[in-house]
């Protein structure tokens, strides 16, 4: 199952994506993402996965981080297993790129 939670956006701000709610579809499961950036002017722009319980409080996933590259490309993160969280959002920090967009799709198997 895939999901489209940052679609194109200007990637010269931070971006919270909308958040992904797994009620009752957590147990079991894997996800990782996919981030695509087109036009990126620097590589210090991230990527990274962050859950909550109450969607409220939130904290970054171990190991649930990308470092951007210049240019355009794809990269994607290595599945997270075992869910235990609820809600499930991406947060893009763009630090010092100033270009392009950005796509994130959450992949969840």
């Amino acid at each position: 199952m895939t999901h489209t939670i940052i679609n194109a956006r200007p990637a010269t701000g931070n971006i919270n994506s909308e958040t992904f709610d797994m009620d009752g579809q957590r147990a079991g499961r894997n996800m990782s993402f996919t981030a695509q950036s087109t036009g990126f002017n620097s590589a210090t722009a991230t990527a990274k996965l962050q859950h909550s319980n109450d969607n409220v409080n939130w904290e970054d996933t171990t190991d649930g981080s990308l470092g951007m590259a210049t240019g355009t490309a794809s990269q994607s993160l290595t599945p997270i297993t075992n869910l235990a969280m609820r809600y499930y959002r991406i947060v893009f920090t763009a630090n010092s790129n100033s270009a392009g967009t950005v796509t994130v799709i959450l992949n969840i198997q």
